[in-house]
């Protein structure tokens, strides 16, 4: 399972191999292909091939997946990452522009029209009026609008989040050392919760401390394999 990966792998190590698979298929296209139209149309496709997979042959219950479905490494997921991959990369210089003075009316508007949709949705899903799943892991994103909206609705969110946490002395040091170590954070959370949280607060335990668990815990292992080069290289790759 473990060689495998993918959907027969527990945790989110599956991850990290759709992601290298993405990036490695940008790369070729970015480097051998010239033309923009070109490239969008094949970044358009592999988001679309990847919307009509889950519409079309995936079940809403992981359990009735067959097993000749559980692609390895979960290559079935590389077009939606592609695709992704290639809104982050066309977008840093908006992204860039996002955190400049003479972007802040625009920023505002981006940010409110997001709180008003991520409120009208949230809303609609507490009152059983919506529901929507979206699982990259298990190739779940049902519909072409949704698995574009919502990232790109949480993503101006937690941007401007952050623009703000940036601007509070004290504040900002601790959350800038927390997303250097978000590598760390994503690969120890389920272990952590797992193996630690639900052995000593049960399995009701409390979501904040949980996560203050979680980050402290991981901010400590990420501190102590950095101060190792070594430790830095076999798990950091640097």
């Amino acid at each position: 399972a473990f060689v495998w990966g993918g959907k027969r792998q527990g945790g989110v190590y599956w991850f990290v191999i759709v992601l290298f698979l993405a990036e490695l298929f940008m790369s070729v296209i970015e480097l051998h292909i010239s033309s923009s139209k070109i490239k969008i149309m094949i970044y358009a496709g592999c988001y679309c091939s990847a919307i009509l997979e889950s519409i079309l042959m995936i079940p809403s219950d992981y359990v009735l997946m067959p097993d000749w479905m559980k692609f390895p490494w979960n290559v079935d997921v590389v077009p939606l990452a592609i695709g992704y991959l290639a809104m982050g990369y066309y977008g840093k210089e908006q992204i860039t522009n996002w955190m400049r003075e003479g972007f802040v009316g625009k920023r505002m508007l981006l940010t409110g029209a997001s709180i008003i949709i991520f409120i009208v949705f949230a809303y609609a899903y507490w009152e059983g009026k919506f529901d929507y799943r979206m699982d990259m892991k298990y190739s779940l994103y049902p519909n072409f609008v949704f698995p574009l909206l919502f990232p790109v609705v949480a993503g101006i969110i937690l941007l401007e989040i952050s623009l703000i946490l940036a601007k509070m002395k004290g504040v900002s040091s601790v959350v800038a050392y927390i997303g250097r170590a978000t590598m760390s954070v994503m690969y120890l959370h389920v272990l952590i919760i797992g193996q630690i949280v639900k052995r000593f607060m049960g399995e009701n335990y409390s979501i904040f401390w949980g996560v203050i668990i979680v980050l402290c815990l991981s901010c400590l292992f990420h501190y102590i394999i950095n101060k190792n080069k070594w430790l830095s290289l076999l798990f950091e790759g640097k």
